[in-house]
């Protein structure tokens, strides 16, 4: 069987996806790593199926793109908007010139599916040879929405009693192919699974960001040498704001904020080309960066009220040849802003929530922010600063506001610290309207006084 593993050299985070060639040429997930579609194009020039082991962002990332250039079938268990066929447990399907059993196998995510024959399996990220946490046989986490540990371990057995002695190949959704003894592989898969401890600890998610946040500091550094060669003599200070400056970054949902103070500002165009540069310099976090700015005065620029006490309290300087102080903003000037277009913003965005069925992957970080902004605005109007969320929320555990839920933002911000899928808490988006009431209160209160 001529297998190819389309991102097996990519440098953002994707799944494995898979292009099998034959009589029917197929590819088992799609990844999500942009340069996919072109990387298809120098092997085939056709593809008649594609098949899903799962419906995660990393799986299908790229999926609209793939479809609409080759216009393939799609098959998968759960249902999905350019979806052909539904997969079902037990059913054969054709893959390159080789038949394959089908298996429904839940734990990882409801939709999970295997595509088992005497030789070979696609194991999505049910088994996986080796990744973070295990070597020679590690099981896919279970902490994510639709997960369950049980489902887990009754999928994995069911892989072994469907397996042949004769399985010697895996190709996994993370991690590298494996040849050799699989069955031995899955079942130690397996007893470590049934051991019930959390796949990844505390600590190893802690230095994944941590590592993150590194090269996030390493890409704002490389942009240097362009806002030097730009800017020349009007270059006064490039800084570092928000969460990669509080050290709260998080892999997921964190911006790459900086802040450029110039003599005479920045152009549009000078921004698109730095958000461009920062793209090829790093395809993964280049999309995260946010370019503030100002000049001299402070009189022109993105630079709001909030923004500016970030950068006078909180900004790390990459460059600065001239330090450029502006005046504080005013009681005044904070509370009227607060309570003007980010209130009305996020009460729009509350808004659009609540009518939405379902929570798509697009808006898990809108979501999200959405819940812990209620820490953000009442810590900023309460103390006249600007803070993490972490900050944020643990001056509230010890100042609370009347009538704000802090369980709900504890769990929010409990998401965010994992970078877990917010659907846990979409049930909870009709509160939003509960928190929003309890920011107006506190803002009529202190009014009064």
């Amino acid at each position: 069987m001529d297998i190819c593993n389309l991102t097996h050299d990519s440098t953002v985070f994707t799944s494995n996806a898979y292009l099998i060639f034959g009589e029917r040429t197929t590819l088992i997930d799609v990844g999500s790593d942009p340069d996919t579609l072109e990387k298809i194009y120098h092997q085939t020039s056709t593809i008649d199926s594609i098949l899903l082991t799962h419906q995660h962002p990393d799986h299908i990332g790229s999926l609209h793109e793939i479809m609409g250039a080759f216009q393939p079938e799609l098959y998968c268990h759960a249902d999905h908007p350019l979806q052909t066929s539904k997969l079902n447990n037990g059913q054969k399907i054709l893959i390159g010139d080789e038949w394959y059993k089908t298996l429904h196998t839940p734990g990882h995510s409801k939709d999970h599916l295997v595509f088992l024959n005497s030789d070979s399996i696609f194991t999505g990220d049910v088994v996986v040879y080796s990744d973070n946490s295990f070597n020679r046989g590690s099981f896919g986490r279970t902490d994510l929405p639709g997960g369950s540990r049980e489902d887990l371990i009754c999928s994995i057995e069911s892989i072994l009693s469907n397996s042949s002695p004769s399985l010697t190949n895996m190709y996994s959704g993370h991690g590298p192919i494996f040849h050799g003894n699989v069955v031995e592989v899955i079942t130690t898969a397996l007893t470590r699974a049934k051991k019930r401890k959390p796949k990844f600890s505390t600590t190893a998610m802690l230095q994944l960001d941590q590592n993150i946040q590194e090269k996030a500091f390493d890409l704002v550094h490389s942009l240097t040498p362009y806002w030097k060669e730009t800017l020349r003599e009007d270059l006064l200070g490039y800084y570092v704001l928000g969460s990669l400056a509080h050290g709260g970054f998080n892999r997921r949902y964190s911006d790459i904020d900086i802040a450029v103070i110039s003599e005479n500002g920045l152009s549009e165009e000078m921004i698109e080309d730095a958000q461009k540069f920062a793209v090829q310099l790093s395809p993964s976090l280049g999309p995260k960066l946010s370019v503030f700015w100002s000049n001299r005065n402070f009189s022109e620029g993105r630079m709001r009220v909030l923004d500016r006490i970030d950068y006078i309290d909180h900004a790390k300087a990459i460059f600065e040849n001239e330090w450029i102080n502006p005046k504080r903003p005013t009681k005044k000037e904070i509370y009227e802003y607060l309570s003007g277009e980010p209130l009305e913003n996020w009460r729009q965005t509350a808004a659009h929530f609540i009518l939405q069925d379902k929570l798509s992957p697009e808006e898990h970080k809108k979501y999200l922010r959405a819940h812990l902004y209620a820490a953000r605005f009442a810590y900023s109007w309460l103390t006249l600063n600007i803070g993490s969320n972490d900050t944020a929320v643990t001056f509230l555990a010890e100042n609370p506001v009347k009538g704000l839920k802090m369980d709900l933002i504890f769990r929010a911000l409990e998401c965010r610290h994992k970078a877990d899928d917010p659907d846990r808490l979409f049930s909870d988006r009709k509160l939003l309207l509960k928190q929003i009431e309890a920011c107006l209160n506190l803002t009529f209160l202190h009014s009064a006084n």
